[in-house]
């Protein structure tokens, strides 16, 4: 999903509660997403009672639910920065849950447009509650909190000043070293004194909790209703039951997030309209264009800063690894979450241990367990290697030996999937999918730090957001480019995704060791694009002060 953008507002004080809800959101909103997409496959072929090509039916969903939310990420961005997060995540997750409870009482028929339909409502939901998790971590930094010592009882309220002044002395640092040093080994040595590795590492275990829940508990409520019930309407009640729980965490959101800036301001806003309205304000645009100048952001349009966001990545190798990593985990978590229980149910169909019953009642339990199961296991990994590799990245602060691990895992873990011929009577699928679920958590907590990282330097620093947009913009490629291609390759053959990422996985282990010390431009002989991006640094200015006036 997006990084959105975050203004810097006067805002309430960050308060334990404050930081469960945001523990509450990384989990919901990964427990909501896998739900759902483990859960299509057997919606349709149960609910739907369609048979083939079930696996393009899949990947058309996937492809278009994330069309939609890389349409609506932009519109997110401007919804916090006017509102502040509380009120996006709370709406996303209401969203979220009325769109089950669509997916349960109006899907009757067909795929498209009914299944589909709905599925974008989903997906408008889950991009608001999703998205907005990034702004929330940003939140929780620039607060100050302190969770070990708001444990501990002790006050937190220097620690905004000496993290700021610590990166500060770090910068300072940075800018007298080695004019030698690799591109690589510059990100690495932002990380000693930054440590991101382990903050981010806080949503990656809740994002792991929620998965692990997702599979172990959400997914098995079919089963659970169908003892009693056709299968059909066990799979709507098991929608009902989480729509539920969604509205439930909307209405926690709404009480208990933090309230930012933008959120607190909000009401002033309309005030200070109507003042504008009826009359001239002097401090209007001395003060805010103060405000605007000294910012780290430079207000443009969606697709300007996708377009440097990329030119960037082709001078800086680390900006464009960090890129492919995010794509590659966006890859490994729609093969577990989605073409994993869709080769269990092609396997259990193709040997015939599927029954029908007379009443329609669930006809293959064994296919909903062992998917379960196996997607337990990869995200249980990945809950547990998610503060370990938030650590192995604050001690190794080598990004070279950390992707080619985490390249080599995915390889070995999709491939050996692969090579199993009986997934019910194979010991090795479990040692398979948490070495998936490894991969996974590691990719996902290496981008997400090394964009950190990188967009702490001065020179990057006006740039966070054409940076963290580009990211997520190939993050959504990823999943598009998985949902699509893979559900046509599952149809020809069930085990072809799981190759797709050993090819992307192998690809990005060379392109690593390609670029350590090179920009992609200096490859080919490119010139760099600093003086470009100068020139539209300064015309936005001009532009947005001229509106200003």
């Amino acid at each position: 999903m997006a990084d959105l953008p975050l203004s810097t507002c006067r805002s309430h004080e960050y308060t334990l509660i404050n930081f469960i809800c945001f523990l509450l959101a990384s989990f919901s909103s990964v427990a909501l997403a896998v739900f759902v997409s483990t859960t299509q496959t057997y919606f349709i072929t149960d609910v739907l009672q369609i048979g083939e090509n079930v696996g393009s039916y899949v990947g058309t969903l996937g492809l278009f639910d994330e069309i939609l939310s890389m349409c609506l990420v932009p519109l997110m961005g401007v919804l916090a920065d006017r509102f502040g997060s509380r009120v996006v995540v709370s709406s996303g997750f209401l969203v979220s849950g009325l769109s089950l409870f669509g997916f349960g009482y109006f899907v009757r028929t067909n795929v498209v447009p009914q299944m589909l339909f709905w599925r974008l409502v989903f997906a408008a939901g889950l991009t608001a509650s999703l998205g907005i998790l990034t702004v929330m971590v940003i939140e929780m930094n620039h607060s100050g909190f302190d969770l070990k010592a708001h444990i501990s009882g002790f006050s937190n309220s220097l620690i905004p000043f000496d993290r700021e002044q610590e990166e500060s002395d770090a910068i300072g640092g940075r800018d007298g070293a080695d004019v030698h040093e690799n591109y690589l080994e510059r990100v690495d040595n932002l990380n000693k004194s930054r440590k991101d590795g382990t903050k981010v590492s806080y949503m990656g275990i809740m994002s792991g909790l929620g998965a692990v829940f997702a599979v172990t508990l959400l997914l098995r409520l079919p089963v659970f209703f169908g003892k009693t019930r056709p299968a059909g309407s066990a799979m709507r009640l098991s929608y009902y039951t989480v729509g539920a729980g969604a509205i439930v965490v909307s209405v926690i959101m709404w009480f208990c997030s933090f309230k930012s800036g933008s959120d607190i301001s909000f009401k002033d806003d309309l005030f200070e309209s109507y003042a504008h309205d009826n009359g001239t304000r002097e401090d209007l645009v001395s003060d805010s264009d103060e405000e605007y100048f000294t910012s780290s952001t430079v207000r443009e349009t969606y697709w300007t800063s996708l377009k440097i966001g990329f030119q960037l990545s082709m001078e800086d190798p680390g900006i464009l690894i960090a890129y492919l990593s995010g794509f590659i985990s966006r890859c490994i978590t729609i093969v577990i979450t989605l073409y994993i229980p869709f080769y269990v149910n092609a396997y259990y169909r193709e040997i015939g241990d599927c029954t029908k019953s007379s009443n329609d009642k669930v006809d293959c339990p064994e296919s909903y367990i062992l998917s379960s199961i196996l997607t337990g296991v990869a995200n249980l990994f990945g809950l547990l290697l998610a503060p370990i590799s938030g650590i192995l990245v604050d001690r190794l602060n080598n990004y070279t030996i950390l992707i080619s691990i985490a390249a080599i895992i995915s390889t070995t873990g999709f491939l050996t999937f692969c090579l199993i011929t009986a997934p019910d009577k194979s010991a090795i699928i479990y040692l398979a999918a948490s070495m998936m679920g490894s991969a996974q958590i590691m990719f996902i907590i290496i981008s997400m730090t090394m964009i950190s990282n990188i967009t702490s330097e001065d020179k990057y620093r006006q740039r966070e957001g054409s940076i963290s947009g580009v990211f997520a913009f190939v993050g959504g490629v990823g999943i598009i480019f998985t949902s699509f291609v893979g559900g046509r390759l599952a149809d020809f053959n069930p085990k072809l995704p799981f190759l797709l990422v050993v090819i992307t996985s192998l690809v990005s282990l060379l392109v690593v060791l390609l670029l350590n010390g090179h920009s992609l431009r200096s490859l080919f002989g490119f010139s760099k694009p600093s003086e470009r991006i100068e020139e539209q640094d300064a015309s936005s200015l001009l532009d947005y002060a001229s509106t200003r006036t």
